[in-house]
């Protein structure tokens, strides 16, 4: 399926997602879903003073297996591992985190997913975060 730029009017931003992705408004969080391929993250706009990379990164740590991306920015981070399910201890959970400025606004991109191939899609949406023209 191919991608396009779906536009997140409540956010004043657009990520570039499968073509079917629909926007889930729930207030603070906006939650983007896709299937075929299964693509489904939350974005939210945040405060610079909301916690920073130290607290997410600490926050990665618990049941961390594998940490595969770790990249902190002037203005954010990218964080990407995988975890030890809580609910199955014979699978992993794929973890999405990143911190991203877009303009003159930061906003926090993120999912756990079941497959590293949708933990792929997540982390190129969020990282196409940008703001809508």
């Amino acid at each position: 399926m191919a991608n396009a730029f779906l536009k997140i009017p409540q956010l004043g931003i657009e990520l570039e997602v499968p073509s079917n992705a629909t926007i889930m408004d729930s207030g603070a969080n906006v939650m983007v879903s896709a299937t075929a391929p299964e693509c489904t993250l939350l974005v939210s706009k945040v405060s610079e003073t909301s916690p920073g990379f130290d607290f997410a990164k600490k926050q990665s740590e618990r049941n961390l297996k594998t940490m595969i991306e770790e990249t902190k920015t002037d203005d954010g981070w990218v964080l990407r591992y995988t975890a030890e399910s809580r609910m199955d201890k014979t699978k992993d959970k794929h973890h999405v985190n990143i911190r991203i400025k877009a303009g003159d606004a930061h906003y926090d991109c993120s999912r756990v997913t079941n497959t590293a191939e949708h933990a792929d899609c997540v982390l190129a949406a969020c990282k196409s975060i940008r703001v809508v023209q």
